[in-house]
């Protein structure tokens, strides 16, 4: 099922870790996170905030017409420890679609 994102709204990612047997985990202490973020289709913006596991993802100004669908954010993640030993990862979301959302205007119709 695709996540659905309001033509108005936004969304926010988070990115998490797993260990090898899929249990949850946290990169070692003191270590850096970078990450870079693309969207598959302009119509989604996505950036990243300054610790590099939170996402701002949010329909492009102007909207596209017509709306996206099946979006996907792709992550490419590195860890540097402070060792100098350096992990990437590559993590994608699940399909965005941007649905309409609440009134962004308004009209008169004469007759």
């Amino acid at each position: 099922m695709d996540f659905s994102l309001l033509d108005n709204g936004t969304a926010t990612g988070t990115i998490s870790f797993v260990d090898a047997v899929g249990e949850p985990t946290s990169p070692a202490a003191g270590a850096t996170v970078s990450t870079t973020a693309t969207s598959s289709d302009p119509g989604v913006t996505v950036s990243v905030d300054a610790t590099g596991l939170v996402l701002a993802i949010a329909p492009a100004n102007p909207l596209p017409n017509p709306l996206p669908t099946g979006v996907v954010i792709t992550a490419a993640i590195t860890i540097t420890n402070t060792d100098g030993t350096v992990l990437n990862f590559t993590a994608t979301s699940t399909p965005i679609d941007v649905i309409a959302g609440g009134p962004a205007g308004a009209s008169i119709a004469l007759q």
